[in-house]
């Protein structure tokens, strides 16, 4: 696979992880013999969505390929994630600036018991998380200057001052007003959805607990 196809496929978690849409939920379902399901619904945000045509633009002028329409790579987006090691890969993009997205495993940072689901979330696990992705997915993270993946102690008011200086105020302001729902389900079904800025997740410095009671 070469460098774009690359990047393609591992465009879906830079979405996850820095700069998505208003519109952007993740449940956790959990299942059998301690796995957990994760769901996500991701929408770019209209800024993202041209910074990132910008790149792919270039990045294809300097390789020599030609500009894709497509935002997401589907197959290899799906494929990055089995090689990481996770099951029941179901992807797809309804519409260009929106990616549906679930997978399966065993995840250090879920628990469950008989009555409740557990996801605990940490710099650690965030930067474990990431590190399992592989290589190519960490050199993309790193151009996005998370403090959280680089375990740096920034407020989000300095991150987003280091957002605007290298990508533009515009994008840093579509940052600072994106959220993340968290949706946590039971054994027994009950769910429960939490709503946090996404800033707040980028520059994390202590835990944070989401459980479905």
């Amino acid at each position: 696979m070469n460098r774009a196809k690359t990047i393609y496929a591992t465009i879906y978690l830079i979405c996850l992880m820095a700069f998505t849409g208003c519109a952007s939920k993740l449940l956790v379902k959990p299942l059998e013999n301690n796995c957990a399901q994760i769901s996500l619904e991701l929408e770019l945000g209209k800024i993202l969505e041209n910074t990132l045509d910008t790149a792919m633009s270039g990045l294809n002028e300097i390789e020599g390929t030609r500009t894709q329409n497509e935002i997401f790579d589907l197959p290899s987006i799906k494929k990055s994630i089995e090689n990481a090691g996770y099951k029941n890969v179901e992807i797809s993009s309804p519409e260009r600036t929106r990616l549906n997205l679930s997978f399966a495993g065993k995840f250090d940072f879920i628990e469950s018991d008989t009555d409740k689901t557990t996801l605990i979330v940490t710099p650690e696990a965030m930067q474990k998380f990431s590190n399992s992705l592989g290589e190519e997915f960490k050199s993309i993270m790193d151009l996005f200057m998370a403090p959280v993946l680089s375990d740096e102690n920034m407020s989000n008011e300095e991150y987003a001052e280091l957002v605007a200086v290298v990508y533009g105020q515009p994008l840093a302001e579509e940052m600072l007003k994106s959220k993340m729902e968290f949706s946590i389900a039971s054994p027994k079904g009950k769910t429960k959805a939490y709503k946090i800025p996404l800033v707040d997740l980028l520059t994390l410095s202590e835990e944070k607990i989401f459980t479905s009671e």
